[in-house]
């Protein structure tokens, strides 16, 4: 996977370059729902307060209702297992952690 090469790029840049592109097009779409006064769930995992006001930002005005879920630590474990089981895919401990620690509840 490592020697694989589109265009002379590797496949950790191309993947780069992705999700940049994904991040424009979601914030211009919050941008364009912020005019237009309608019921929106953004389902994300919006864990640092910047990344929570940022996206509110663009819905100044509006009526805002947060509602987090938090599953209990057994049931993160139970999920993490069945996720890496079904996919392979595993979110390094570091990364849950770090979202742990920052993690802020909207007020």
């Amino acid at each position: 996977m490592d020697k694989m090469k589109v265009s002379g790029l590797g496949w950790k840049s191309r993947l780069h370059v992705r999700w940049e592109t994904i991040i424009k097009i979601v914030n211009r779409l919050l941008s364009l729902a912020g005019t237009i006064p309608r019921n929106y769930i953004i389902d994300q995992t919006n864990v640092y307060r910047s990344a929570q006001v940022r996206k509110m930002g663009y819905f100044e005005g509006f009526l805002k209702k947060a509602v987090c879920v938090i599953p209990p630590h057994h049931e993160l474990r139970k999920r993490t297992a069945k996720r890496n089981e079904e996919t392979g895919k595993a979110v390094p401990e570091d990364a849950i952690n770090a979202m742990k620690a920052n993690f802020y509840i909207p007020k």
